[in-house]
């Protein structure tokens, strides 16, 4: 048993070198909770099953976690790096040890009438052969997979050699940031920038350069990273304001439809008028997702102790948007809080998540967070100490616990499916001092 565990360790350490070279993310020690919140999109996109951040964390050795992953997961991460399984996986990494030997009793052969017969003698060349095949055969696999590592082995390099900086050119939504590089001092065949832990949001830049610009349409805290052949050699932070409350609605197209302010229901609350997103859904035969976003410096507000209150409600009354999707988002520094909400007959479809803790519908009781939506809904949101409770319309609605500091909250996002509306947002720090809010009556 135990060699079986010291073989899981080592078949979990070489998993974690694959996966490192397949998303180009850089160490995983430098890895934050987005990255892991990312990778487990990932591998819920391409096997169909879901891994928690934290599962992934204590994979990683980021959490304290002294039992063995069980087989459903080890099976997933399998499936993630191109195996059937587990067992495949750890057989074509050679693992599992050599094959077990050959049993050396003679071989007891069957005449035609059926009866058994003595065993025909061996030659001893034969059994050379026997004996020596699987092991010539074992050598010369794990010498290929020896040089196959060798060679796609990540080339050191020393990233105080590299600089890697940015600056934006205005305020608000889009924003054009301008990247200064240079890595003269490296050999480097491609160089990439990536906008934030999405790899989707990653552009080639030329190597003999030392800027390079991309545009933001979103706004929010972000990491941006410099690659040099696939590793992520420098990152920094890269702060968007939005100026203000701004309005979008997402599209196929990495740039959002924005709302002008003569677009805005002119009604109580923060709202897109019902007749422009009518228009909108004519043209469109999914589920609008309508966003309010508000990102800003609050100062130093602790995602660990902070207090969040509002008041919304989502208006949607197409088929398309039944479910009544709506998520809140509290941005931080270096993470974000997702409270989600919906009717009550959609709440397993629910995924609740503060920072390095997720709560699936599926799995968990969120039935609290239903809203029938027939009037105003009001969420607020306590965190003490990591601990958080959540009131809807002034009662309890859940109660958990994370781990890991989100840092700074530097702001707010709203997401409906469909149409909705915002009547009232207040951020009060640990003492109850207001820090930021804003009323919607006009």
């Amino acid at each position: 048993m135990q060699g079986k565990k010291q073989g899981d360790k080592r078949a979990l350490e070489h998993y974690k070198m694959l996966v490192e070279q397949k998303l180009g993310w850089g160490d995983s020690t430098a890895w934050r909770n987005q990255d892991f919140l990312a990778l487990s999109s990932k591998i819920q996109e391409q096997t169909g099953v879901l891994l928690s951040n934290t599962t992934l964390k204590r994979i990683w050795g980021k959490l304290e976690y002294s039992s063995t992953p069980n087989s459903q997961t080890l099976n997933a991460l399998a499936r993630f790096v191109g195996f059937d399984n587990w067992l495949e996986f750890c057989a074509g990494v050679g693992t599992q040890g050599i094959p077990s030997q050959h049993e050396t009793s003679p071989a007891i052969w069957t005449t035609g009438s059926g009866k058994r017969a003595a065993a025909r003698p061996v030659k001893p060349y034969r059994k050379w052969i026997t004996w020596t095949l699987p092991v010539l055969v074992g050598v010369l696999l794990a010498s290929s997979m020896l040089f196959q590592q060798k060679s796609n082995a990540p080339v050191q390099i020393d990233p105080e050699s590299i600089q890697f900086s940015s600056k934006a050119v205005s305020t608000g939504i889009p924003n054009t940031v301008v990247f200064e590089y240079d890595v003269s001092q490296v050999s480097a065949k491609e160089v990439e920038i990536q906008q934030s832990w999405d790899e989707r949001r990653r552009f080639m830049v030329a190597k003999e350069q030392q800027e390079a610009t991309s545009v933001y349409y979103l706004p929010g805290y972000f990491r941006a990273k410099l690659l040099v052949d696939g590793q992520v050699v420098r990152e920094h932070d890269l702060f968007i304001k939005s100026e203000g409350w701004l309005a979008t609605l997402n599209t196929e197209n990495p740039q959002p439809r924005y709302f002008s302010r003569a677009e805005l229901e002119a009604g109580p609350g923060l709202s897109v008028s019902a007749r422009v997103l009518e228009r909108e859904q004519l043209r469109s035969t999914r589920p609008l997702k309508l966003g309010f976003h508000y990102v800003d410096d609050f100062g130093d507000l602790s995602s660990d102790n902070f207090t969040f209150e509002t008041t919304f409600r989502n208006t949607s009354n197409t088929g398309a948007g039944l479910c009544r999707f709506t998520r809140i988002m509290l941005l931080c520094t270096d993470g974000v809080l997702i409270i989600p909400f919906s009717i009550p007959g959609c709440v397993g479809d629910l995924r609740l998540v503060c920072n390095d803790v997720v709560k699936e519908g599926r799995d968990n009781d969120l039935s609290a967070l239903g809203c029938a939506f027939s009037d105003w809904a009001t969420l607020r949101l306590e965190v003490r100490n990591k601990k958080i409770q959540l009131a809807l319309n002034g009662q309890p609605a859940y109660e958990l616990e994370y781990h890991q500091s989100a840092g700074r909250v530097v702001g707010m996002r709203y997401l409906f499916e469909g149409n909705g509306e915002v009547r009232s947002v207040r951020l009060s720090d640990a003492t109850g001092s207001v820090v930021f809010e804003d009323q919607f009556e006009r």
